[in-house]
């Protein structure tokens, strides 16, 4: 078990160290150098600030000033986000920049003011603020982001062979790839960066909004993941991952019975995806419906048998029920299709528990641990999984979460040998 955990911890740096080498950040830093890109990289600071990311928002601001020091913009969406850093100094001397550089900026004489007053320049404050009323910015109780005055200019997307003919489907396509690859290494900051150059490349691309929106919706930001979605499910009439997606976010904000309705739209579109029958099992559980929801994972598992939040929802089902040698079996085969799956190590954990084989058990909890799964009760765990457009649902599973390589394969052999340590 030291050995898998050790590999795990391997894998996962050796995956940060790569994602760290391919972020957007590097590789385009190194292409794009010239001033009319710095409109792109605040925008992108921007999305990122939206997404409560404000640190790599604040690299992404920097890399604006780096291409275009004389851009007011990024000087003062920095000073915001020291302002919610609480590092009013740096605040301070971001928000003066920006109005230097652009006197008629009444939004960065207003988070000026904001500051001054924050520290104790009382009277200078309330000139800053005054001036911003002269010069027509809205009244706020906070400092504000400026929003894109200048338009923003697209870094080419290459092909393979290096030549900038790529269409602008392509372009797109090749961004929500790049997407889907930082999503499943645990990225959701580049994730997030490369669904937005996805949107911003092909507006109409339904892959763009529905992936942003499944990378908003990880980070909590529920309300905005939902109008991503709405706007997929308008571009793509046929899909019914966007309407899985959105039924998820509903279900997250305790609103079940609009969560069905999506998934009944989805229904409509497709009722042979195993996410979408797991999705409603997940949902009529949580409205205390569990033999309905143990159907549903029966019918998950029906339409495919190696998809793995399904065995683990029927597992829970099972184990809810007192049946805890067949929900250990279900657990069992969630983590052979899924060594890196942590809830399913903790609901074995669980399960083990309750027939008495404590030090097995142990060993579950803590390879969830390992994995970063830290439950705030001793409940066992359901799993929906919102879906990528672009690739299968079962490539994606515990996105985030796989433990790579040879860490998945040390994950697996620590499982044989609990199995037969309990015979």
């Amino acid at each position: 078990m030291r050995a898998a955990r050790g590999w795990i911890s391997a894998g996962l740096i050796f995956a940060f160290a790569l994602g760290v080498l391919t972020s957007p950040v590097c590789s385009q830093i190194q292409e794009g150098e010239t001033q009319e890109y710095a409109a792109l990289y605040n925008h992108l600071g921007n999305v990122l600030f939206q997404a409560g990311l404000e640190e790599d928002a604040l690299r992404y601001y920097n890399i604006s000033i780096q291409v275009d020091a004389n851009f007011s913009e990024p000087w003062n969406n920095k000073g915001v986000v020291f302002y919610r850093l609480d590092s009013p100094a740096e605040a301070l001397e971001s928000f003066e920049k920006a109005c230097e550089l652009d006197a008629k900026d009444g939004a960065a004489w207003q988070n000026q003011g904001f500051v001054l007053v924050r520290i104790g320049m009382t009277s200078q404050g309330e000139e800053a603020i005054q001036e911003a009323r002269r010069l027509g910015a809205p009244a706020v109780s906070e400092p504000v982001l400026t929003t894109e005055r200048r338009e923003i200019v697209l870094m080419p997307t290459r092909s393979e062979d290096g030549e900038d003919n790529l269409s602008t489907y392509d372009a797109a396509r090749k961004h929500s790839l790049q997407g889907n690859s930082f999503y499943r290494r645990g990225f959701l900051n580049y994730s997030l960066i490369s669904f937005e150059q996805a949107r911003l490349t092909d507006p109409s691309s339904p892959d763009a909004w529905n992936n942003k929106g499944l990378i908003l919706a990880r980070l909590g930001l529920y309300e905005e993941a939902i109008e991503c979605y709405d706007m997929a499910a308008e571009l793509d009439e046929l899909s019914p991952l966007p309407w899985c997606n959105m039924a998820d976010s509903l279900y997250r904000m305790g609103r079940n019975d609009e969560a069905l309705e999506r998934l009944d739209r989805a229904k409509e579109l497709d009722d042979k995806s195993p996410a979408l029958w797991n999705e409603m099992g997940v949902i009529l559980s949580g409205m205390g419906r569990d033999d309905e929801a143990l159907d549903c994972f029966v019918q998950s598992m029906e339409l495919d048998l190696y998809y793995p939040p399904s065995w683990n929802n029927k597992g829970v089902m099972l184990a809810r029920r007192g049946a805890y040698d067949d929900a250990v079996t279900c657990f069992r085969n969630a983590l052979h299709l899924n060594g890196g799956f942590s809830e399913a190590w903790y609901n074995g954990g669980l399960a083990l528990a309750a027939v008495g084989v404590t030090e097995n058990s142990e060993k579950s909890f803590e390879m969830a641990r390992s994995l970063g799964f830290e439950p705030d009760s001793h409940e066992y765990i359901l799993v929906s999984q919102p879906s990528l457009m672009g690739e299968s649902s079962r490539q994606i599973v515990g996105a985030a979460k796989d433990a790579p390589g040879f860490g998945c394969f040390f994950a697996l052999l620590g499982l044989i040998l609990i199995a037969k340590r309990r015979r």
